[in-house]
């Protein structure tokens, strides 16, 4: 939890971590809580591009470049699970099988 606490601080000192029509930022005693506006409503964030394993090898060379475009210090996800672990998002790394 230390880290996700030093990661909160870092994201709310830069101004990237406020509240919005979906989240509420409270800080108790140090800890900073990440709660919803409105408790009957959950979000649920959608990623995309999203890169799998189960893509045809022109889908995944679309997808590639398309990623390939995107600013260096645009944000991103990574998930790996299974046989990708490891596997990374910069270049075409990620067609190895």
């Amino acid at each position: 939890m230390d880290t996700v606490q030093a990661l909160r601080a870092r994201a709310q000192q830069a101004g990237n971590l406020q509240d919005s029509s979906q989240q509420k930022v409270v800080v108790q005693e140090k800890i900073i809580v990440i709660e919803p506006a409105q408790p009957q409503v959950v979000y649920v964030p959608y990623y995309s591009p999203v890169l799998h394993g189960r893509m045809s090898k022109k889908q995944r060379a679309a997808l590639i470049a398309e990623l390939d475009a995107l600013a260096p210090q645009a944000p991103g996800i990574l998930l790996a699970t299974r046989r990708c672990c490891g596997c990374g998002t910069s270049g075409s790394g990620c067609d190895q099988q």
